[in-house]
């Protein structure tokens, strides 16, 4: 019922709101879930018509939400050239377990 009211009404949230307000029918046990509760309902549905509109978001804005998201994505550095640097920490633990230091600094296989 939301959806359907903000795809075909234009106008403010507050305008919204009144009107689905005015014309509801008596409460029911249906119809008492389906309507707006308040304005921030109907701006968050509006929003969400705008932004499904809208083709993407750009490949940077993507790589972003996936370094956010993820636990692997270890720096992104975006100026002179593009470079990510991921890694799996479990897998890092892994290999620094294979590994063992010498006297000198240097990595050798355990």
């Amino acid at each position: 019922m939301l959806r359907d009211a903000v795809s075909t009404t234009s106008g403010s949230a507050k305008g919204v709101y009144q009107n689905l307000v005015a014309a509801a029918v008596p409460v029911q046990a249906s119809s008492s879930t389906a309507a707006p509760r308040n304005t921030m309902q109907i701006k968050n549905a509006m929003r969400r018509q705008r932004t499904a509109g809208r083709l993407t978001h750009d490949a940077l804005f993507n790589l972003h939400e996936f370094a956010y998201d993820a636990d692997f994505v270890k720096q992104i550095t975006t100026f002179p050239d593009l470079e990510v640097l991921m890694y799996n920490p479990a897998i890092v633990e892994t290999f620094k377990s294979l590994m063992s230091t010498t006297n000198n600094g240097t990595f050798v296989l355990a």
